[in-house]
């Protein structure tokens, strides 16, 4: 018992000592960067590349969750640093998605924040199409998680849907969402019930419809996405035929012409 108490500890230790090392290294780093004074963001981003480098290496030791926690806020502190990003791009977010996924695929609240980065900003819908599979492979129907599964299935069809044209991968994933709604009940899980029922219908008698993608776009609106995401998103509804105004509440309200039915 001590043996396995004092391994543990052990343990613990090195994998603080592990995140505190990769912490100094960068602090150090930017201490260098602030003397220069005139490295910039794409130093920054090689900095941030090095470091998502060393912690896919970095060994577990039974703490996944932990790394995947902290390589999660490591992402937030990437993805919203705006000046950085409007000077350099998205790219390392594909990073992020990827081994956040491999340390903990049930980590639902960062797999969705992260599959929107991923697809709408880093421009991968592909990768995120893998690395929802690769989560959704590790869960089941219904789980405790303050962001239910079927919401996963419900963005990889929309993904599969709107990036690859892709009708039958789309409705299979709207039917396990459904699957999965029914599974954990409540009124928000008959509600994506009615939803992806109605997506499988109209994509069943027209695949082409503009409908089903502007409410695949609609779909994403409503899960209250920041507001770079919001204005991508109604670009890409308007694009499709649908007209967006925003209600003085801040609400925002949709109509589609005939054509896009």
């Amino acid at each position: 018992m001590f043996s396995l108490l004092s391994s543990n500890i052990v343990n613990s230790l090195l994998l603080l000592v592990s995140i505190a090392g990769i912490g100094w290294l960068q602090t150090l780093y930017l201490t260098e960067q602030n003397k220069e004074n005139n490295l910039g963001y794409f130093q920054e981003v090689a900095q941030e590349e090095q470091a998502l480098k060393v912690s896919q290496k970095m060994p577990s030791l039974g703490f996944n969750n932990i790394l995947a926690d902290w390589l999660y806020l490591k992402f937030i502190q990437y993805f919203g640093d705006n000046p950085a990003r409007e000077q350099t791009d998205y790219a390392l977010v594909s990073d992020y998605f990827q081994q956040i996924v491999d340390r903990d695929p049930r980590f639902n609240e960062a797999i969705f924040r992260l599959e929107t980065a991923n697809t709408l900003f880093a421009g991968n819908p592909d990768q995120s199409i893998e690395q929802l599979t690769k989560a959704l492979d590790s869960q089941a129907v219904k789980f405790n998680s303050s962001f239910p599964t079927y919401y996963l299935w419900r963005m990889k069809g929309n993904n599969e849907l709107l990036f690859r044209g892709n009708v039958e991968n789309a409705k299979h994933s709207y039917a396990k969402s459904a699957i999965s709604a029914q599974n954990y009940g409540g009124e928000d899980g008959q509600r994506m019930v009615d939803i992806n029922q109605n997506s499988i219908n109209v994509l069943k008698n027209n695949p082409d419809s503009k409908l089903a993608r502007i409410s695949a776009w609609v779909n994403v609106l409503s899960n209250s996405p920041d507001q770079k995401t919001t204005e991508r998103v109604i670009k890409e509804i308007e694009a499709l035929g649908g007209q967006v105004t925003l209600t003085p509440t801040g609400e925002v309200q949709i109509k589609v012409s005939d054509d896009s039915i």
